[in-house]
């Protein structure tokens, strides 16, 4: 199956605690979608969590696909930092008709 174009669900929400601002990126990136991750605007107080579908040589895949090229331009761009464990199961599990899906990826700065 090949790439197809930008399919992602992007929710941003703005935090305040005191005087501090955070901002939280929550993304679903489908399979075999390209994203467009120029929309996520990384200053301080940045969090991305969600579920990528990154596969990266990077963080233990052997492979990747375009997702994962995007997420480690925007790592090598940012000062976000990845929190992943390439041992960790997978994120999707079925069963007969119920689906159970987690947050895959967590990047922070």
């Amino acid at each position: 199956m090949g790439e197809s174009e930008d399919k992602s669900e992007i929710v941003k929400i703005d935090v305040w605690k005191e005087h501090h601002h955070f901002k939280i990126y929550a993304l679903y990136i489908p399979p075999a979608s390209k994203p467009n991750l120029s929309v996520l605007i990384i200053k301080q107080k940045t969090i991305v969590i969600g579920d990528m579908n990154a596969h990266s040589l990077q963080w233990g895949y052997d492979d990747s696909n375009a997702s994962g090229r995007e997420f480690e331009e925007l790592l090598n761009s940012s000062s976000l930092e990845i929190i992943f464990d390439a041992s960790d199961p997978p994120t999707y599990t079925t069963m007969v008709v119920i689906a159970f899906s987690i947050f895959s990826m967590f990047l922070l700065i």
